[in-house]
């Protein structure tokens, strides 16, 4: 190889190691992006309107969501969800405005009146004590909770020692008639990981590296 041609090569090796550099915090912050838990992508804008919605059913709602110690929405709730031993509802936990958990709800046993096809669901846990009941344990079953209240259409005349709170909404507004004794609810334990495509993705830039590697010690 004549002295110019492997200045060339030794050139292009170089480019190609910097352009590879230069783009690693790129492919940092996307694979950041798709390793968060798939709340903070899928549940989270949904739980907000939910809230945004129990604010303008229930006057209370808004009082109580703005000083819990935390909130978790439900946006949706089906009447398939609450079998014995099923799992639905996708919830997320807001502590200070911030998502910070996925949850599930199911039924835990017989006896729950399902009501309408479809409700959401808003937990306001108004003190840090209740709100431990909730995160501390594998599984959470509402009607444990001494002080769980079910807020009522006349919610500005009940005396707000409740805890948790419950805000029931369907299309017709509060729902005080759904039983919620016999609901369970637990955390997810295994937010959504990658997805293959993106691993597929960092897989193919790891042969890229290989190859200039191998051009070189071909020489």
């Amino acid at each position: 190889m004549t002295l110019s041609k492997k200045l060339l090569r030794n050139s292009t090796l170089a480019a190609g190691a910097t352009a590879l550099l230069a783009g690693a915090p790129a492919l940092a912050d996307n694979h950041k992006e798709h390793s968060e838990p798939a709340y903070k992508f899928e549940n989270v804008q949904e739980a907000k309107a939910t809230l945004d919605n129990c604010r303008t059913v229930a006057e209370t709602c808004g009082a109580d969501i703005d000083a819990a110690a935390g909130v978790l929405v439900f946006p949706e709730v089906w009447k398939a969800d609450l079998i014995v031993g099923g799992a639905g509802g996708e919830g997320v936990l807001f502590i200070d405005g911030e998502p910070t958990g996925q949850y599930y709800i199911g039924k835990a046993s017989v006896g729950l009146q399902a009501g309408v096809d479809k409700s959401q669901m808003v937990y306001v846990f108004q003190e840090q004590d209740a709100l431990d009941e909730l995160m501390d344990g594998d599984e959470w079953e509402v009607g444990a909770a001494a002080g769980a209240t079910v807020v009522d259409a006349d919610a500005n005349a009940m005396a707000a020692t409740g805890d948790p709170r419950i805000y029931i909404i369907n299309a017709e507004g509060l729902n005080a008639e759904l039983s919620v004794n016999a609901l369970r609810i637990w955390h997810d334990d295994e937010p959504e990981a990658e997805d293959d495509d993106d691993m597929m993705d960092h897989d193919d830039m790891d042969h890229d590296d290989d190859d200039i590697l191998d051009m070189d010690d071909d020489d």
